[in-house]
């Protein structure tokens, strides 16, 4: 879905990097967080599907030390 702000038009549909932050940033302790932990944590916020279907596409191997670590398995999501 599409719609025009003032400046550009925006795509809804569109997973990015903040909708990732805000729906998993608190899920990473001292030992980092799994794929799973980290799907877990955007399930349980209540993100839509189509972030879900990002987040599948980590590496299943390891851990994630901080949320910055998600940027090497998902470098082609935008910023905003």
């Amino acid at each position: 879905m599409f719609y025009v702000n003032e400046e550009r038009i925006v795509n809804t549909d569109r997973v990015t990097r903040m909708e990732i932050l805000d729906a998993v940033e608190d899920v990473f302790g001292p030992s980092g967080a799994a794929k799973a932990d980290i799907i877990d944590r955007a399930e349980c916020y209540g993100a839509r599907p189509a972030l879900i279907e990002v987040l599948a596409r980590l590496d299943e191997a390891g851990r994630c030390a901080t949320v910055r670590n998600l940027w090497k398995d998902l470098p082609d999501v935008p910023i905003e």
